[in-house]
């Protein structure tokens, strides 16, 4: 599939949910060099785990319905990284809207998100595509230091 330079990616208010979305999203960018990759999080909380990463242009936190329709109609790719999430928030007239697929029980969530991304882009997949993206910051280190 032809990525457009332009992309939305719907993701959760789960810390651990969203770091599982970061090789998938990694692959996207890698195959897709030049496009803008957005993401929305549902809390703010969780969009701190994509805070830093160099894959991502812009992050959205937001649960309103209303505000997530309005960023959808933005863009012409919306990738829903999280099923139950993504169908909640979008609907029939978002046709260019993909959505993943529910978990399987056989694979590991960062295994089936890859897999979908994958799928899309028609890309094989390097051992070193399935390393999740975590870029703390000085505050950060400074936080953890303190502990």
């Amino acid at each position: 599939m032809k990525i457009p330079n332009k992309v939305l990616l719907l993701t959760t208010n789960h810390v651990g949910n969203n770091l599982i979305c970061t090789p998938a999203i990694r692959l996207l960018k890698k195959h897709n060099p030049h496009a803008t990759l957005d993401v929305v999080v549902m809390s703010t909380r969780g969009a701190d785990t994509f805070c830093g990463n160099p894959d991502i242009h812009k992050i959205y936190a937001t649960r309103r319905k209303n505000k997530i329709q309005k960023l959808v109609k933005e863009y012409p790719l919306v990738i829903g990284l999280h099923h139950d999430k993504a169908k909640e928030y979008l609907t029939a007239e978002n046709k260019h809207a993909i959505v993943m697929r529910p978990y399987t029980n056989n694979k590991h969530r960062a295994d089936d998100t890859l897999d979908f991304v994958r799928g899309i882009l028609g890309c094989d997949l390097e051992e070193d595509d399935r390393r999740y993206v975590l870029c703390p910051t000085q505050h950060d280190f400074a936080i953890i230091k303190k502990c």
